[in-house]
């Protein structure tokens, strides 16, 4: 397989890629939620986690950077980040409905959502004691 991609390639390979309105730097990690993906994106206001649906991408743009985020079957979990960070339960509009983890990063969620794996601030591993 050669090292380098064509034009023609390249181009056949943007259907792949997140649409991203002019704002967004990057867009990274996608995950497939419903009829949607979800993302985290780099942008002048931080980092904030986004939604791409049949009705356009969206951003959450409340000024609190989103540093990561995980699914289940019927959750999302972001990381938020200001002087501490914490990993809070969103709903269909990215806001922010419950601090599920405080002074947590790195979220991750069973498959079934039963339980939520994070990392402390520093970097010691914590399981959700609460099932969310």
């Amino acid at each position: 397989m050669p090292a380098y991609t064509t034009r023609k390639e390249h181009l056949a390979r943007s259907a792949e890629r997140i649409p991203a309105q002019a704002a967004i730097f990057l867009a990274t990690e996608p995950v497939a939620y419903g009829n949607s993906t979800l993302f985290l994106s780099m942008s002048s206001d931080g980092c904030q986690a986004g939604q791409r649906s049949d009705k356009g991408v969206r951003l959450r743009g409340d000024g609190v950077d989103q540093l990561a985020l995980t699914t289940a079957d019927h959750g999302v979990w972001v990381e938020e980040s200001g002087l501490k960070s914490r990993v809070v339960s969103v709903g269909s509009d990215l806001a922010a409905e419950r601090v599920e983890v405080d002074n947590a990063e790195f979220p991750v969620a069973s498959p079934d959502g039963k339980w939520l794996l994070t990392f402390g601030q520093n970097m010691e591993k914590v399981v959700s004691g609460c099932m969310v």
